[in-house]
């Protein structure tokens, strides 16, 4: 049995050896296992190679609907949710609303779509 779409954030690479022997031996105990030939690693550093037998790249990598890399961004996450929320938009001027009925619309079919892509995406400091 596999457990899928597993993530795991370390702070450098030297910890990625340690923490796949850890999940191999919670594996051996339960039954799970990791597919190393399915596993990715993404590093904030840059650079390709190879730790652990794990593939270590810096292109964008999906999490959570969002993209996570050393790019540019803006145009991966925000171009398909800008659409959507300009579709949505359009609908609403179809209709014949009042004006407290278009704000609370707005912010549940509009505004919604990017407060998870920017919880994701940007880091806070605090």
């Amino acid at each position: 049995m596999y457990a899928d779409d597993t993530t795991i954030f370390l702070r450098n690479l030297s910890d990625l050896s340690q923490t796949i022997r850890t999940i191999m031996d919670v594996g051996t105990f339960t039954g799970l296992h990791l597919n190393l030939s399915k596993t990715i690693a993404f590093a904030m550093g840059g650079g390709k190679r190879i730790v652990a037998s794990i593939e270590v790249d810096s292109r964008p990598v999906k999490y959570l609907g969002a993209f996570l890399g050393l790019e540019d961004l803006l145009e991966m996450n925000f171009n398909k949710p800008l659409s959507k929320a300009q579709n949505n938009s359009q609908s609403l001027n179809k209709r014949n609303l009042t004006l407290s009925v278009r704000v609370l619309v707005s912010k549940t079919f509009i505004a919604s779509i990017f407060i998870h892509t920017l919880n994701s995406v940007f880091i806070h400091t605090h």
